[in-house]
Parts: C-alpha cells; sequence; structure tokens
C-alpha cells in the first residue's frame, strides 16, 4: 500500500522561452521546524515535480530505528518527535506543519501520514517522515510555479494546469471546480497553499479508491458501487 509520491516528471518546455532544464525550486524554510538550524546554504540545482501517474512504487519501510548521520532532515525528525518514541505521531507532524504556516486539521494530516505509511500505524518513521518532507516541498514548487500572478494562490485555472502536469489529465474542469469550491469554504475563488494540498491528498486518495474499484471492472475506466461499496469508497478519501 506504501506509494511513492515524490516521483518526478520535467516541466513542459513550452512553459518557457528560455527552455531551463527545470523549474528551480528554492530551498523553503517553510517545513522546518523553528529552532532548528540549517547549516550553510547549498545553490539550487533545480527541482521537477510530482507526478501522480507513478503511484505504484513503493517507498521503502524501516520499521526499526536506525542511526542515520547527522542532517537537516534527521535534525527536523528529531525535533517534530516531541516524544522520542522514534516515530512522529499525527499530532506531532500537525503541531510541526503548523509552525511552518501549514494549517491543517487532524483529519488531513491524518491523510498524509496514510498515503506515505504502508504500516498503518498511523505513524511515520524517520524514511516516511524524509518522504512527506519530499513531497511537501515539490508540492509548493509545483504551486509557487502556477501561481502566474504571485499572488499566493492559485485560480480555478491555475489549478487545473497545476493538476493536469502533475498527471491528473483526467479531472474535468467541473470536476476541478467541484473540488475547488469544497477547498475553498471562504469563497476566494483561489486555492491558498494549505488548501491545494488538502485537495490534492483528496484527489490522490480518491484515485487510491477508485483503482481499487476499477481494477475488477470489466469497462475500463468506469466503475458501479452499491450503497455499502459507495460508503466504503467515501470513506477512504477522508
Amino acid at each position: 500500500r506504501g506509494e511513492n509520491l515524490t516521483a518526478h516528471h520535467r516541466v513542459p518546455r513550452a512553459a518557457f522561452r528560455a527552455r531551463p532544464a527545470a523549474v528551480p525550486a528554492p530551498r523553503s524554510r517553510a517545513l522546518e521546524p523553528r529552532g532548528v538550524s540549517r547549516g550553510p546554504s547549498r545553490p539550487s540545482r533545480g527541482r521537477v515535480f510530482p507526478s501522480a501517474s507513478n503511484l505504484s512504487r513503493s517507498p521503502p519501510s524501516r520499521t526499526t530505528m536506525a542511526h542515520p548521520a547527522p542532517s537537516v532532515e534527521w535534525e527536523h525528525f528529531l525535533a517534530t518527535d516531541v516524544d522520542r518514541n522514534g516515530e512522529v505521531s499525527a499530532v506531532e507532524l500537525q503541531n510541526m506543519l503548523a509552525a511552518a504556516g501549514l494549517v491543517f486539521s487532524l483529519q488531513t494530516v491524518m491523510k498524509l501520514i496514510t498515503l506515505h505509511s504502508p504500516r498503518d500505524r498511523g505513524t511515520l518513521d524517520f524514511a516516511e517522515f524524509q518522504n512527506v518532507q519530499g513531497f511537501l516541498r515539490n508540492i509548493q514548487a509545483s504551486f509557487q510555479y502556477f501561481d502566474a500572478s504571485r499572488n499566493g494562490r492559485l485560480s480555478k485555472s491555475e489549478v487545473l494546469r497545476a493538476l493536469h502536469h502533475a498527471g491528473f489529465g483526467h479531472v474535468d474542469e467541473g470536476a476541478v471546480k467541484s473540488a475547488c469550491q469544497a477547498f475553498d469554504p471562504d469563497r476566494t475563488n483561489g486555492l491558498s497553499l494549505d488548501q491545494y494540498i488538502a485537495m490534492t491528498l483528496f484527489l490522490l486518495a480518491a484515485k487510491r479508491a477508485f483503482d481499487a474499484f476499477a481494477a475488477s471492472s470489466a469497462t475500463p475506466g468506469r466503475i458501479t458501487l452499491d450503497f455499502n461499496q459507495f460508503v466504503y469508497a467515501a470513506s477512504k478519501t477522508r
């Protein structure tokens, strides 16, 4: 069930006039807990964005805590693991993200954990924590790239382009409009970074639930559900 959600594909060349090799992703402080030293910065080599088409590849699972060489990510893990039990709980992850300016409900944080942890324990070990960090950095880079107006929000058309680029080309404009309304409760006609991340997590969970039923469907791309199956599928998207 574990899935590598940090897989990459290159940015379309048509998006550029100068045709750089990849969209640079600035090393963001947004996902770093407060009180952790970053050390000297390194020049960015550019980052490409995650693809939702590579969801079948599982990230490595580590059920026991090793002692990795000191690194910035290891320091972040230790700073987030407040109770020092070797795993990051949903509440600990929620607090770390809130300190970084990403405010999520506990339900959304659990969805983030479920999509990155194949162990079904509701926690993250260090390897899974690294996968979550990479996933969030890539989404942040994608958000910044498609935010053409640089106002910190994605319009519906920008969301549609970002989702198509991430591998959700089968999601049509009507579906995107409905999703944007669901994750934009204040009706600003745009999604902030945390709202866009929450919507992306919803779509990834919905795709996983759909694919589970589509595997036994006689018609490719279509499924038929009774009410109990619908309730089960809907529960997997929450």
